[in-house]
């Protein structure tokens, strides 16, 4: 995925490791609060502004392939629990903001 920028991905990759407390910690701060710029902060800017190829891949790409599987689950009358990391979830490109272009009601729950 970063092709010829293989180095410098690894680097970024450790560096990410070496922040995990932090954001972490971030996450657990903002998470309750419904603070998703802060979560975009700390899981997908830095990546998407270093690696955007590699972004568009693992987030974009991969929730506008999944809209049409969660409109199916929506449209049910059954509940239904659907899971995903949370850099899906935030962003102009994340689920939440996919589903209320389409008109959805997306709620925050405590």
């Amino acid at each position: 995925m970063a092709e010829g920028r293989e180095d410098r991905f690894m680097q970024h990759s450790i560096g990410e490791l070496e922040r995990l407390d932090e954001v972490f910690e971030g996450l657990i701060a903002a998470w309750p609060n419904g603070e998703d710029e802060n979560i975009a902060k700390l899981v997908t800017e830095n990546f998407k502004e270093q690696f955007p190829e590699i972004y568009r891949t693992l987030f974009s790409a991969r929730n506008a392939g999944w809209i049409p599987f969660l409109e199916k689950y929506i449209l049910r009358p059954e509940t239904e629990l659907i899971l995903v990391g949370v850099g899906h979830l935030v962003g102009d490109d994340g689920l939440v903001a996919e589903l209320r272009k389409r008109g959805y009601r997306v709620e925050k729950l405590p």
